[in-house]
């Protein structure tokens, strides 16, 4: 009835059209082991044709719709659609407005969701945690917290002058400089995006939770004192979990038929 650009994909699919009802097992199962069971999802990419990948000039991950698999139960059952029916089910996502998205095989609309800025905030945590570790006691964290912002900045492509006061730290001379490379990698964005994707007419701004993501990352960069980040206690998971190398993960998964595939 309102149609816009968007992305169409089919799941519960595999041959036996068991998808769900396992990725649901499986949530279930992690419940038990105390680890969150959001942190079971589906992935949709929204590049769908080969010419699009060809010409993406961005990690995949950040054109990628997360979907819990308690969400989009809950929203099925509240309109009265059975996702463990065996039957192949349509899920439909805009472009431009990612909580803009629907289950076709009964069309209603999902509430809006944070599940895929909420999933990258913890992965790229983890990642810039990771990189801010490995420098010695001494360097100075306000200095290594403003590198670490370029970098996310970069990454997203946003402008992060638009949030944080990066004059601080660097000369004049240098910091008009990264203000003129931003300002340029911003307009490119733009620029890239709508050769690949269908303009709509939504009125959005389609790279809003790139700026929502940085922000809230750079919240919590802001608020680390210690010199070293203890990524399994300070950083949060409840979309990921931390895998411990001296334990072994079982999953005994009861179903009457093959596992098509798991990935992890």
């Amino acid at each position: 009835m309102n149609p816009n650009p968007n992305a169409e994909f089919t799941f519960n699919d595999n041959s036996n059209n068991n998808q769900h009802e396992t990725l649901k097992n499986l949530s279930d199962h992690l419940a038990t082991k105390g680890i969150s069971p959001k942190s079971v999802m589906y992935a949709f990419p929204r590049i769908t044709t080969l010419s699009q990948f060809e010409n993406l000039e961005e990690d995949l991950i950040l054109h990628t719709t997360f979907l819990t698999i308690n969400e989009i139960e809950d929203e099925a059952k509240q309109a009265g659609v059975n996702l463990n029916d065996r039957n192949i089910h349509h899920f439909r996502t805009c472009y431009i407005d990612e909580n803009r998205r629907e289950i076709a095989s009964k069309i209603f609309q999902l509430k809006n969701s944070g599940t895929y800025e909420n999933v990258l905030y913890e992965i790229i945590l983890v990642k810039l945690a990771h990189f801010r570790n490995q420098f010695p006691k001494g360097v100075n964290g306000k200095i290594l917290n403003a590198e670490i912002f370029l970098i996310l900045a970069e990454y997203l492509k946003v402008n992060p002058f638009n949030s944080v006061r990066l004059e601080n730290y660097y000369p004049p001379l240098f910091n008009d400089e990264i203000r003129n490379y931003f300002k340029r990698l911003v307009e490119e964005r733009e620029i890239d995006f709508y050769e690949i994707f269908e303009r709509g007419n939504l009125g959005r701004n389609p790279f809003a939770w790139r700026e929502r993501l940085f922000n809230r990352v750079v919240k919590f960069f802001v608020s680390i004192n210690n010199d070293k980040i203890n990524i399994k206690s300070d950083i949060p998971s409840e979309y990921t979990f931390n895998l411990n190398d001296e334990k072994e993960y079982t999953f005994d998964l009861k179903t009457e038929f093959d596992i098509s595939m798991l990935i992890f």
